[in-house]
Parts: C-alpha cells; sequence; structure tokens
C-alpha cells in the first residue's frame, strides 16, 4: 500500500475527532440531528482549519445510512465511500480550475439528476473566490432555486471576493485558525500512534512554524520524521526548517539589549554562513519581541497570551524589565520593516545587519526619562496664574533686588543686568526680543533641571528617535526639512541644529513657527523636560553656547554691584511687558525712589 502523509492519515472521520472550531461541528451536529440541514454552506478561513474536512464529514452525514445524523457510522458502505473518495454523489471541484462559465452550466445540467448511491448530491467547490463574475451570475440561478436533493458547501479563504449575491443565499461558517496548545495536542497525539519520542520544545517550533494550520503542522512533522526517525528533537526541527535554534534568537536580543555591536554582527554572519533563512530569522525575532512586549504590559496576566516555554519566561521577563515598553515597540517596528525590506534586498545578510546595528543604538542610548532628576524637580513648585489687571504694577519700579532661589539649577545662566544708556536699545532688545520669549512664565527656569549636555552617541540616537517620532506622528514635512539638518549639542535646554549653506530653503522652512513649535512639542515630550530648537545655516562650533552663556553671566555678575540701577528683570517688569505687549525704552527714578 502506498504511504500516506500524516495530514491525510490523521485526518479526521467523524465530528468527534475534529480539533478546535467547536462552533461549527456543533451547528452542523444539530442542523443533521434536527433534520435543518441548508441547501448551500460557506466555509470561509484560512487553510489548513479544516474547511474540505469539515465538508465532507457533512457529506457522510447526510449520506450515512444511519442518518442524516452527526454521528457517522464510518461502517456502511456511504460513509466508507465518502472516506475514500470515490463517492458518486460527492462532487469536489477546484475553482481554481474549472473557473469559467461553461463548467458551471455543465453542474447546472446535471444537478437535477437524482443522486445514485446515497440522498444528497454533495457539490464541494474548493477556492469558489476564484469563478469568473460570469461563473458565479450562472451559479446564482441554481442557488435561487435548488433541487431538495442537492447540497453545495463552497470553501474559501477570501471571503470578502464571494458576491453578496451568492453569500447572502448561504449559511456561513468562519474557521479560525488552531491556537498553539491545540496544535501541540493534536501533535503529540499523532507522535504517540507512530510511536515517535520527541522534545517538548521541538513541538513548539512546528506550532510556531505552522502559523495556526493544523494540516502545515502535519506537513513539517512528516518531513521531521522522516529526517530524523529516531527522535524528534528541537535540533532537528530547526535543521529541517533552516531557521535559527531558539537559542540563538534570545542570544541575539540580550546582545542587542546590551548594546554589543560586534556580537550582534558575528551572530548574523554565522547564520548566513549555515545558510538559516534570514526572513524567517527576522520574523522569529519578531515573535519573541512580541512575547516581551505582551510581558511588559501585561505583567502576570501575560503567561495566555505569550508564545514561551516555561523555560524561557525567566529569561524574557528579565529581558522585558531592562527596557521601556516604547523601546520594545519600536525594536519591533524595525524589525518588522526589515522584513519586508529583505524580500526585495540585494543582500538579505546586509538589511539584517543594517537592523541589527539600529537595534543596538536603539538600546545602548540612555533613557533620558529615567536619568535622575535635579533636586529642584523633587520640590514642590509654585502654582502659576496668568497675570490679571489687578497685578500691573504702577509707574515706580522697586530697587529690592530678590534674592536667587536656592533650588535655582546652576546650569541656568543669570539675570542680564540692565545696560548702560549707550547699550540700552540692543540690551532691551535681547532681553525682550520675541512675544515668545516674553510670554514665557517667570518661574520657568526654576520648574525643571537642565541636565547634562548630550553629545557623541547619546545625541546621535536621540536624533534618530526624534525623527522617527515626527514621522510616526505624521509630521512628515517637519520631518523632511528637519532631515537635511545635523544636530550639533545639547546644552540645556536647546537643541542646537546645523544646515548645510546650499539647505537654505530647508533651514527657513524647519524654522517657520507652524513647523519648529510642533517640533518642540514633540522634543519636549521625548526629552522629559523643556527643550528648544536653535537652528544654523552653516557650521557652528559646538560649545558655543556655553561659551555665550558663560559670557552673559559674567556680564550679569559684573553688574549686580551695582544695586542703584533698575531691575528690568524683575517679576513685576516683567508681567507688565506680556500684559502692554510693549518694551523698555526709557527708566525714569520716581521721588520715593530718588537717594
Amino acid at each position: 500500500m502506498a504511504y500516506l502523509s500524516l495530514y491525510r492519515k490523521w485526518r479526521p472521520q467523524t465530528f468527534e475527532d475534529v480539533v478546535g472550531q467547536q462552533h461549527v461541528v456543533r451547528t452542523l451536529v444539530n442542523a443533521l440531528n434536527d433534520r435543518r440541514t441548508a441547501h448551500a454552506y460557506l466555509f470561509c478561513g484560512p487553510r489548513g482549519t479544516g474547511k474540505t474536512t469539515v465538508a465532507r464529514l457533512l457529506a457522510k452525514g447526510l449520506n450515512c445510512e444511519h442518518g442524516p445524523t452527526g454521528r457517522v457510522c464510518n461502517v456502511c458502505d456511504n460513509c466508507r465511500r465518502v472516506a475514500e473518495g470515490n463517492a458518486l454523489d460527492v462532487i469536489e471541484i477546484d475553482g481554481a480550475s474549472n473557473r469559467g462559465i461553461d463548467e458551471v452550466r455543465e453542474i447546472r445540467e446535471r444537478v437535477h439528476y437524482a443522486p445514485t448511491q446515497g440522498r444528497y448530491k454533495v457539490y464541494i467547490v474548493d477556492e469558489v473566490h476564484m469563478l469568473t463574475n460570469e461563473a458565479f451570475n450562472a451559479l446564482l440561478k441554481i442557488l435561487e432555486e435548488p433541487p431538495a436533493h442537492v447540497v453545495f458547501v463552497f470553501a474559501t479563504t477570501e471571503a470578502h471576493k464571494i458576491p453578496a449575491t451568492i453569500a447572502s443565499r448561504c449559511q456561513r461558517f468562519d474557521f479560525h485558525r488552531f491556537r498553539p496548545a491545540e496544535l501541540v495536542g493534536q501533535l503529540k497525539k499523532v507522535l504517540a500512534g507512530e510511536g515517535v519520542p520527541y522534545e517538548e520544545e521541538a513541538l513548539a517550533l512546528v506550532a510556531r512554524h505552522a502559523e495556526g494550520g493544523m494540516r502545515d503542522a502535519l506537513a513539517v512533522l512528516d518531513q521531521c520524521i522522516a529526517y530524523q526517525p529516531e527522535r524528534l528533537t528541537a535540533q532537528v526541527v530547526s535543521e529541517v526548517l533552516g531557521t535559527a535554534p531558539r537559542a540563538r534568537i534570545v542570544e541575539f536580543v540580550r546582545r542587542a539589549a546590551a548594546g554589543e555591536v560586534g556580537a550582534v554582527l558575528a551572530l548574523i554572519r554565522e547564520l548566513d554562513e549555515t545558510a538559516a533563512d534570514l526572513r524567517q530569522f527576522a520574523r522569529d525575532l519578531l515573535g519573541y519581541l512580541r512575547d516581551l512586549m505582551i510581558l511588559k504590559a501585561s505583567g502576570a496576566e501575560a503567561d495566555e497570551l505569550t508564545t514561551l516555554l516555561e523555560g524561557e519566561k525567566e529569561e524574557a521577563r528579565r529581558l522585558a524589565a531592562g527596557q521601556g515598553l516604547d523601546r520594545i515597540i519600536k525594536a519591533m517596528e524595525i524589525l518588522g520593516q526589515v522584513e519586508l525590506d529583505m524580500r526585495w534586498a540585494p543582500s538579505p545578510v546586509l538589511a539584517l545587519e543594517l537592523a541589527g546595528v539600529r537595534l543596538c543604538d536603539l538600546f545602548r542610548v540612555p533613557r533620558l526619562d529615567s536619568a535622575p532628576r535635579d533636586q529642584t524637580q523633587v520640590q514642590a513648585q509654585p502654582q502659576e496664574e496668568p497675570p490679571a489687571a489687578t497685578h500691573v504694577p504702577g509707574p515706580s519700579i522697586p530697587q529690592a533686588r530678590p534674592q536667587q532661589s536656592p533650588g535655582m539649577s546652576a546650569a541656568e545662566p543669570a539675570p542680564v543686568a540692565p545696560p548702560t544708556d549707550a547699550q540700552q536699545p540692543s540690551g532691551v532688545q535681547r532681553t525682550v526680543a520675541s512675544r515668545n520669549e516674553a510670554a514665557r512664565p517667570p518661574h520657568e527656569p526654576e520648574k525643571r533641571s537642565a541636565g547634562p549636555p548630550a553629545e557623541g552617541s547619546e545625541l546621535e540616537g536621540l536624533w534618530q528617535r526624534f525623527l522617527q517620532t515626527l514621522r510616526d506622528e505624521r509630521l512628515r514635512q517637519a520631518e523632511a526639512f528637519l532631515r537635511e539638518g545635523r544636530p550639533v549639542e545639547l546644552t540645556g535646554d536647546t537643541l542646537v541644529v546645523c544646515f548645510p549653506t546650499n539647505r537654505e530653503f530647508h533651514y527657513a522652512s524647519a524654522g517657520r513657527p507652524e513647523h519648529k513649535q510642533s517640533m518642540e512639542r514633540v522634543l519636549t515630550r521625548l526629552v522629559g523636560r523643556a527643550v528648544s530648537l536653535e537652528l544654523h545655516l552653516g557650521e557652528v562650533a559646538r560649545g558655543s553656547r556655553e561659551r555665550e552663556a558663560k559670557r552673559e553671566t559674567e556680564e550679569a555678575a559684573a553688574s549686580e554691584g551695582d544695586e542703584s540701577g533698575p531691575d528690568l528683570d524683575h517679576p513685576t517688569v516683567q508681567a507688565a511687558l506680556r500684559f502692554f505687549g510693549g518694551k523698555i525704552t526709557e527708566v525714569r527714578r520716581s521721588r520715593e525712589d530718588a537717594p
């Protein structure tokens, strides 16, 4: 006798043997027992989920000598003929190769003939969505006035392609993908029947590769048994499928999380030399990161949602605890994109290496939101209120200068002293240069810590995350302009960006208020404190902002000795400027303030 593949040998022969799909089985069994069968059924679902198998079981139940019944005997002639595939009254048609109107016309001519062996003639049309529009129109006439002895069963993987006029005349059943536990349970049953020992990890690998299809799982199992009939191990499954072992996937994620670029590239090169399927490796990495995301987001409730084995959960929890949820999601986006790019890439290994370097850079950059905050951020912040008309100061300007708060960050420059008479217009213009600067609350510098300056790989990592966030939030126009620039330094609350001299259009466009405000809002949320953008056309030396701040601090310190000068930076003065929207042109002493 010829060898039967496992998925044919272990095809369910009764409704009780069907794994999963209980919502379909129960409905059909009750319909058979109660004589409430419809004239047409539409079975929808992914490949390998049992659509054709259940259609044959339905044909058995309709033509069983003890039926119609939901408990087929598999002993009578009709049941045996259906099981062997030679029943004259059960006609299976491949819709992909018999899709024209001529084939449907032939069905229309024969459908009125009575069954020869059983009670019903059952037409099983697989991949029915492949029929042409003309064929569907011809089939519609049969479904409108079907003979009493005919039952149609249409199976499809793309239900949306079925015309509504056809679908509305059928009872629709949606077949679901099998859960990993259901696949593993059936694989154990098959291996026990075949007498092959196995490892639990090997069955988990087969179930993952099947992606919810029972036929795919049994086909891979059949191939693995042929490769190594003595024992089914995880190593055997990996070699048959051409995928990397599970340990390599965990090692890749662990090395990338530690920022070990060299180790990650060496691992990719090793996989390439062993002829592993790199696209499948990228998909496996994506699945493992998906498990980490679930562990990070759901915590203790994630055990039922992941595909992790018991021996893998401890390591996965440790990796998930060491990274933020946003970074895990970003890593999944990188791998998802590279899996698509590898389809058309001339060198898939190069695409995977680029993704590995990006992952290392993503995980290596310190999380700015978890950096130690200045003590001023822990202290209670004063409640800010918008200035009211009753708070407008009088014509006199107070002489006394308030002491600087001890919580003031050392990185903030000291207030600029009032200029001399000769320099007053330019000095005042710098103090109230724009309405945006004047609208800033007077206590804003005391609320946030500037933090250490970012440079090198940390600044580059922040820059790439900033651009990616702009794309994710659909600020693509602003991101396109800003991408032509280069970050120079992040000092205090300012990110300095330089544009080449031949990118004047991009520089001007990025500086437009609608773009700059959106970019600063995203940057502030990304860094965790208020950060503004400072754009320059041409090269700017690194540290220029620090030298400028130091110079202004020294000027302010030198001018503080003159206590008789007016305090233009006093909160009351600034509140008046904001309220009236003006600028200081002249300062006069009142009689009360005169010495």
